[in-house]
């Protein structure tokens, strides 16, 4: 009498080659996911500082004075002669992962006169090689 052999339940060797590779394949995508979006932010962060940066320059040359605040670019602060804005479509505040951007005047005289920056990725308490400035675009 001949009997059959039951095949044994599991997966083979190739089987489990193939979807280990199959799972590498898409870890790998991912990680290079990631990365092109860190750098696809950063990219935004530089163009919003070089906006802002110009939008500076305007004011400056009809006020002759620096803005105190990023938000007089699109408002006019009272007081003001000679604004001619808005300078900017939309206020510009925060950077591309949202956090603040850092905005500070400095005294007449000093160079540069003004401070434009983001913390870059790690927000506020990073190393200031991770910021993003503008005097440096």
């Amino acid at each position: 009498m001949i009997t059959m052999r039951r095949a044994q339940p599991g997966f083979s060797l190739t089987e489990i080659i193939i979807a280990i590779m199959i799972v590498g394949f898409m870890v790998a995508g991912t990680i290079g996911l990631f990365s092109w979006v860190g750098q696809a932010k950063r990219k935004s962060t530089e163009s919003m500082l070089r906006t802002l940066s110009l939008a500076i320059s305007q004011y400056y040359a009809n006020v002759h004075n620096y803005p105190t605040a990023l938000q007089d670019l699109v408002n006019a602060p009272a007081g003001v002669k000679g604004w001619q804005g808005p300078y900017l479509d939309k206020e510009i505040t925060l950077d591309s992962w949202n956090n603040d951007l850092q905005y500070i005047v400095k005294g007449k005289g000093q160079k540069p006169p003004y401070e434009l920056y983001s913390y870059g990725a790690n927000g506020e308490g990073s190393p200031e090689s991770e910021w993003i400035r503008a005097e440096k675009l």
